[in-house]
């Protein structure tokens, strides 16, 4: 039986020079791309000068992405900063990034307990020197062997009169090149900073407009997009949007269309097929994950009602607001698949433990846990790379809650070992499309497919496949497995008949009560 599923100037940088071992993208893949600061202003007398943080200084770190710069892979993130003297725990937000060492197994906490030096580059000669900012949201792009940040500038406490519109968007873009420290560590300097204007006349009602977080997309041809998200004055609430940069225009422009419903915060996006085609897995406030589609680059979005959109939810009972998904493309057995980290929630603790799915954007397998289950994880940031002459890399970055006061830290965890199990559900995806197809209605010479079917079944949008492969099953009742490794049905009632061509049950309400 084949089933289809209906259903924001910044004045801080700190840069951890603590080591560890490790949706970024790889270096190889950005030849031809725009220059980011193309259309920007560069800010007169911006300086990033470096200051020695103390212990105890960083009191958060959040909004994790993962870059790849020429073979080594960072961490970046928002770094709450409590000023000398300050009993605030968010009185300034800086960047933190790390460095990501190889070598070491198992998950590396990046805390901010503990942490051995820090540098610190504070914004001098411009008026954002003497403005404290607490929210920045880095978004992150690399281009070539450099960083490109995207940042905002705003107060966690609304003013009164906040100005909408391109008046009160304050965006700044931030080129970041890799440098060594006095003990040859490599690290992230960051330097020209660049204001980024943008003129609108359909989004004068937004206000708070800044990068989505995690990465933004260099698309096949050389286009660069950011997700971004903004507070809309009419109703209040979250918007999805995106900033495009293309090789025909000469400035960053914002999205005709944008999603409308509102509600929305922290959206990831991925570049899907061809002809500058994107999809946007975003959390919306009702409790689940709205996937869109983005169109010529990003210019206009539109909601995908299938497959996989409402998928996932936003906790265990699809209630209040989701995060930030790990979220990215790999090639994987010649075929181009999505690969994303969501947490899962525990009904008896209530903790978020990150699972790791790939999908095509039809089958849906749930790889498996990645994260402790006591971490209550949250945002996350995934990166898959090709390594010269080595084995594929997945790496994974995400937030770990700590109960003692709210705070976050950062943990990195590297995921190689389960590319060859995903290696082998695409390899099934693949030989199950091939045998369906080739079903004839005398039978069929692929083994996969014998008793399967008695002729061709066509596979676009095709889910899932319920045929003869039954298991002893649960207390729940007998499992009838997905052909597609997806989600099994559980039968409750009735007694096997026949397992030709299918399932055939017998007794009164055979087959009639199951669950998926």
């Amino acid at each position: 039986m084949p089933r289809h599923l209906f259903f924001y100037y910044a004045v801080l940088i700190c840069v951890l020079s603590i080591c560890s071992c490790s949706s970024g993208a790889a270096t190889d893949d950005q030849k031809g791309a725009v220059g980011p600061l193309k259309g920007t202003t560069s800010i007169d007398g911006a300086k990033w000068e470096e200051m020695q943080c103390v212990e105890g200084s960083v009191t958060s770190l959040r909004v994790p992405s993962l870059v790849e710069v020429d073979g080594d892979v960072f961490a970046v993130a928002e770094a709450q900063y409590k000023k000398k003297g300050s009993e605030e725990a968010v009185s300034v937000a800086g960047i933190a990034s790390v460095l990501l060492k190889e070598g070491e197994a198992g998950p590396t906490e990046i805390s901010t307990v503990g942490t051995s030096f820090l540098h610190m580059q504070l914004l001098k000669g411009s008026d954002a020197a003497e403005k404290a900012t607490e929210i920045m949201q880095p978004t992150t792009i690399v281009v070539g062997n450099d960083v490109y940040m995207l940042l905002g500038n705003y107060s966690r406490t609304t003013p009164k009169a906040e100005a909408s519109g391109k008046d009160g968007w304050k965006l700044l873009l931030v080129k970041g090149t890799v440098s060594r420290t006095s003990n040859e560590e490599k690290k992230i300097q960051w330097g020209e900073t660049h204001a980024v204007q943008l003129e609108s006349r359909i989004h004068g009602s937004l206000t708070r407009l800044v990068g989505g977080g995690g990465s933004g997309v260099v698309l096949q041809d050389g286009s660069l997009v950011f997700p971004m998200q903004a507070t809309d004055t009419k109703n209040g609430k979250g918007v999805f949007l995106a900033m495009q940069l293309t090789q025909v225009e000469n400035k960053w422009e914002l999205s005709r269309q944008m999603a409308e419903i509102g509600g929305y915060r922290d959206p990831a996006i991925v570049e899907w097929d061809d002809d500058e085609k994107l999809l946007a897995l975003v959390p919306c406030k009702d409790g689940y994950y709205d996937v869109y589609k983005g169109l010529g680059a990003g210019r206009s979005w539109h909601p995908v009602r299938e497959p996989i959109s409402r998928v996932w939810g936003n906790s265990l009972k699809r209630q209040g607001e989701g995060v930030r998904s790990g979220f990215i493309t790999a090639a994987i057995e010649d075929k181009k698949v999505m690969l994303l980290t969501l947490p899962a929630y525990s009904e008896e603790k209530g903790k978020g433990q990150l699972h790791l799915w790939v999908t095509d954007n039809a089958r849906v397998h749930d790889v498996g846990p990645v994260s402790n289950e006591e971490h209550d994880a949250a945002a996350s940031s995934l990166l898959y790379r090709k390594k010269r002459n080595k084995e594929d890399e997945l790496v994974l970055l995400y937030e770990k809650k700590n109960d003692a006061d709210d705070s976050f830290s950062l943990v990195s965890v590297r995921l190689t070992d389960k590319l060859p199990w995903i290696k082998e559900v695409v390899k099934t995806w693949k030989e199950m499309d091939a045998a369906l197809k080739s079903c004839t209605s005398g039978g069929t010479f692929d083994p996969r497919a014998k008793g399967m079917c008695n002729g061709p079944i066509p596979t676009e949008g095709l889910v899932g496949f319920l045929s003869n492969t039954l298991t002893d099953g649960t207390d729940a009742g007998t499992v009838w497995v997905d052909e597609y490794l997806g989600v099994n049905a559980t039968v409750k009632t009735g007694e096997l008949a026949s397992d030709e061509w299918g399932v055939t049950f017998k007794g009164v309400g055979a087959g009639r009560s199951g669950r998926w």
